[in-house]
């Protein structure tokens, strides 16, 4: 997994909603504005490495949530 030149590679099974819905996320502003350099006019230059980490953290909390979610839909079957 990981972002070159703009694109970023998708793990087997990873939805791309939830990576567009994450980005256009107050929360991943807020970590952009942490995380990356200002630049004049008011916008932010992120590196690589650091977007390839945010977007596998994302990929990891939303495996867990589905998981969460089914395991509860099994316990109450």
């Amino acid at each position: 997994m990981g972002i070159y030149g703009g694109i970023y590679i998708l793990p087997n099974g990873t939805k791309p909603k939830i990576i567009e819905k994450n980005l256009k996320s107050e929360k991943f502003k807020d970590f952009v504005k942490t995380f990356g350099e200002h630049r004049n006019g008011n916008w932010y230059l992120i590196n690589s490495r650091i977007m390839t980490k945010y977007l596998n953290y994302l990929i990891s909390l939303s495996e867990k949530r589905e998981q969460n979610t089914e395991r509860n839909n099994y316990n109450e079957a």
